[in-house]
């Protein structure tokens, strides 16, 4: 929450990962990018072209995120 709060006031875009302190946490949160990643380069150009969101792995699974 708090990360997302300053990327709003920060004009940022946020990306999904996950630092889980349990078990069951890991893997929940993955970052969709528009573009194909294939190198560290193609990586550096997706997020620099802000192509690319957030999403929770409960809302892939259920057939909500793109």
């Amino acid at each position: 929450e708090r990360a997302d709060e300053l990327c709003i006031s920060h004009g940022l875009l946020g990306i999904g990962g996950s630092d889980a302190h349990l078990t069951s946490h890991i893997a929940t949160c993955m970052t969709d990018f528009n573009a194909v990643i294939k190198k560290e380069s193609d990586l550096v150009d997706a997020l620099l072209s802000n192509e690319f969101q957030p999403v929770w792995l409960a809302d892939t699974l259920n057939g909500s995120s793109a």
